[in-house]
């Protein structure tokens, strides 16, 4: 409905680009804490921390959280 988006249109390649590759994060409650683990983890090498503890805490976290949530239902 708006100029250029149309298909065929110069902005049509946004769209069609994201249908094409882009995957829906997962239906879980459990997703903020996992992302939020997960950028934090990366912050946190980024800044200089050791690139192979930090991950390795960041997935026991995570385990940690789905466990404690039994699994979310899953």
């Amino acid at each position: 409905m708006t100029e250029g988006w149309e298909v065929g249109g110069p902005k049509r390649f946004f769209p069609d680009e994201s249908a094409a590759f882009a995957e829906l994060r997962p239906a879980t409650p459990g997703y903020p804490f996992l992302t939020s683990t997960f950028a934090k983890a990366a912050q946190d090498i980024i800044a200089g921390g050791d690139a192979d503890a930090i991950p390795d805490k960041a997935v026991a976290d995570i385990d940690a959280d789905l466990e404690a949530n039994n699994y979310y239902g899953y």
